[in-house]
């Protein structure tokens, strides 16, 4: 097993994650991408320490996977590329989404 942290993106758009993959693996990340629909087995295949939710991914989803997420591993971080209402932030960071500013 590798000394780096894994992290998962979730994205649909291929070259999005050509784009996002060389940041993170030289920031000293092990990169694994996801599409929206594959999201629970990737993390279950590589148990990463972050999750990182892209837009594409629709709405209904995005509500229930960090506390899906945090289920499965609940030292997992998940971090949502979004811009939301303050009460759409508060209704995630119920279910397990970290926020940062």
């Amino acid at each position: 097993m590798s000394s780096k942290k894994a992290i998962l993106v979730v994205h649909d758009d291929p070259s999005v994650i050509n784009l996002i993959q060389p940041v993170l693996e030289s920031l000293g990340f092990e990169v694994t991408a996801t599409s929206s629909d594959n999201v629970l087995s990737s993390f279950d295949n590589i148990g990463p320490s972050f999750v990182v939710l892209a837009p594409c991914v629709p709405a209904a989803r995005r509500e229930q996977l960090p506390a899906q997420l945090k289920s499965r591993d609940p030292r997992v971080t998940v971090f949502q590329l979004d811009s939301m209402s303050p009460k759409e932030l508060q209704a995630q960071l119920a279910t397990g989404a970290s926020q940062v500013q």
